[in-house]
């Protein structure tokens, strides 16, 4: 060992840290009250508003040598797509880095 301390592990969690989910599904269900998941709408995910700060904060974080940033996040049960919407907003917002992060 060379007497470096390996990077911490840092998971942000996706939903209402880095994106605005719980603002969005009340704003879909006060717009279908009838719609039980909104989430499970096509495109619910890949349309979620970034949080003020949060992509700042990740771009941040990858420049830091102490420290090496993941993404968790689950898939929606109610949405098959769900995974692949949310790897879709990851390389949107930050960029191919963390698609790998995720």
């Amino acid at each position: 060992m060379n007497g470096k301390a390996m990077p911490k592990i840092v998971y942000v969690d996706m939903d209402d840290v880095l994106v605005n989910y719980t603002e969005a599904v009340t704003f879909k269900k006060l717009q279908k009250p009838e719609q039980a998941y909104p989430q499970a709408e096509l495109g619910f995910f890949s349309c979620l508003a970034p949080k003020i700060g949060g992509i700042a904060v990740m771009k941040k974080m990858l420049e830091h040598p102490e420290i090496e940033p993941y993404i968790a996040t689950a898939p929606s049960l109610q949405n098959p797509l769900c995974y692949m919407e949310k790897r879709i907003w990851v390389e949107q917002h930050l960029g191919m880095e963390y698609v790998s992060r995720l």
